[in-house]
């Protein structure tokens, strides 16, 4: 689902709000360490809740794709129940890569603490890692904006 059509639907009587807003990324798919990455094609799935998973729009892009692409989730029970979002830079179509089977690698995910309190912003660049030969690697970052807003009660 993507994450503008969540903003339309909504959630009947949420509590809280997580708004977001996605703006790029930098150093993924190093071109001297992927040399045989070809098609680069890349979105951002995210989530905070297992089972609820939001995408951006599709962009093409080298090493900094950039997607300027803005959302909102709708949350219960904050803060105990949940406190991070959880993302994956995918680059999508990719044929060449050896394991892929739908065309579809991670080429870095983050696990980024909530803002603690309603009315809190939370910005900056995020670290990634891949996952490459059965170890953790840190490459390229992520940069996006996220706050906690209090929903009015219908």
């Amino acid at each position: 689902m993507s994450m503008e059509k969540e903003l339309s639907q909504g959630i009947h009587n949420p509590l809280v709000s997580l708004q977001l807003n996605i703006l790029h990324a930098e150093g993924i798919d190093e071109p001297n360490l992927h040399p045989s990455v070809g098609d680069r094609s890349y979105c951002v799935v995210l989530w905070v809740m297992p089972g609820r998973e939001f995408y951006t729009n599709t962009v093409m892009g080298m090493l900094n794709p950039i997607w300027n692409s803005e959302g909102v989730i709708f949350l219960r029970n904050l803060p105990d129940k949940y406190t991070f979002l959880y993302l994956e830079v995918l680059r999508l179509n990719s044929v060449t890569d050896p394991g892929t089977s739908n065309g579809v690698v991670v080429v870095g995910r983050a696990k980024i603490p909530l803002p603690k309190n309603v009315n809190c912003k939370k910005s900056g660049r995020f670290g990634l890692v891949r996952v490459e030969s059965g170890r953790c690697k840190a490459e390229g970052h992520i940069i996006l904006s996220m706050e906690l807003k209090r929903c009015k009660n219908k």
